[in-house]
């Protein structure tokens, strides 16, 4: 059965930061209204963890290591309650951290997701 809700998926760019080779990522958007599915899919060359802090970690992930090539994939669970913040734009940061490089993986900040209504 074909699943047309909105998916947000993470890319992979690998990079040199300094003398380190680091991958940089994405950040991914969804919707309350949308039910959008966030998709984590590790490269094909390392295992990644992903990190998100307690009481901050609106897809219940935790910390979750994924094998090289397969997916994680969550949607918001159905009791999600948001969080206060200032506006309908919720910002969640987390990191992530790759085996293949031994380094976090980076965006234009730390890794986001963000969750509008």
């Amino acid at each position: 059965m074909y699943d047309n809700r909105p998916k947000e998926v993470i890319t992979w760019t690998l990079g040199q930061s300094g003398q380190h080779k680091r991958y940089k990522v994405n950040g991914l958007s969804g919707s309350l209204s949308k039910q959008t599915i966030f998709v984590w899919k590790a490269p094909p060359d390392s295992d990644i963890t992903i990190f998100f802090p307690p009481y901050r970690d609106p897809l219940r992930i935790g910390t979750q290591t994924i094998k090289a090539g397969e997916e994680l994939i969550r949607r918001l669970p159905e009791d999600f309650q948001e969080m206060p913040q200032p506006s309908p734009r919720r910002i969640y940061r987390y990191a992530i951290y790759t085996d293949s490089t031994g380094t976090f993986a980076e965006m234009n900040s730390d890794p986001e997701v963000i969750i509008d209504e």
